[in-house]
C-alpha cells in the first residue's frame, strides 16, 4: 500500500508543478501569454494525474482483495 501512496505523492507534486509552469505562462505569474509553457505545462500534467489514478486502482485493488479474503474465511473455503 505505501507503494501506491508514493505513486500518489509524486503525482501530486507533478501536477502542482505543471499548474505553476502553466501560471508562468499566464500574465498572472509571467510577463505575457507564452502558449508553449502553457501547452507544455499541461500536457505534463496528464502523466501525473495518470500516476495518482494509478495508485487508486491499486490501493482499491488491495482493498477488495482484503475484503474477498474476509468474505472467504467466513464462508470457511
Amino acid at each position: 500500500m505505501t507503494f501506491y501512496r508514493a505513486l500518489q505523492v509524486v503525482g501530486v507534486a507533478g501536477v502542482i508543478a505543471c499548474l505553476v509552469l502553466v501560471l508562468q505562462g499566464t500574465p498572472l505569474l509571467g510577463t505575457e501569454w507564452n502558449r508553449a509553457r502553457v501547452l507544455y505545462g499541461a500536457a505534463g500534467a496528464l502523466p501525473g494525474l495518470a500516476l495518482i489514478a494509478i495508485g487508486e486502482i491499486g490501493r482499491t485493488v488491495l482493498r477488495l482483495r482484503a475484503a474477498l479474503a474476509r468474505i472467504e474465511k467466513r464462508l470457511g473455503n
